[in-house]
């Protein structure tokens, strides 16, 4: 018997490029005629601070986050999270023993 040697294809590893993305991420798009609700400011004279904050309550979606601004203490900020946005307010007391609120 004689030695043969069989020879096998030889095993290089070949490098594969990484895969291609299939999509990128992109933000959804608002339609064009849809808008965004603007939040309303709640304004005027008040009997007290309590029917502001009724007043408040009913205009921005009844679940509002109000804080008092430590720098100025007739300065709040309402954030309203069915609007997703704040404003701030400057409350004043008024000559008729109410508030004004600007």
């Amino acid at each position: 018997m004689t030695g043969q040697v069989h020879s096998s294809p030889k095993m290089t590893s070949q490098i594969q490029p990484p895969p291609k993305a299939k999509a990128a991420f992109m933000p959804p798009v608002r339609p064009q005629n849809v808008q965004e609700a603007i939040m309303p400011r709640v304004t005027g004279d008040f009997a007290d601070f309590d029917s502001w904050l009724m007043e408040v309550n009913d205009r921005l979606g009844g679940c509002v986050d109000v804080s008092q601004s430590l720098v100025d203490e007739a300065e709040y900020t309402i954030y309203a999270p069915e609007f997703d946005g704040e404003d701030t307010y400057t409350i004043r007391d008024n000559e008729e023993g109410g508030i004004t609120v600007e």
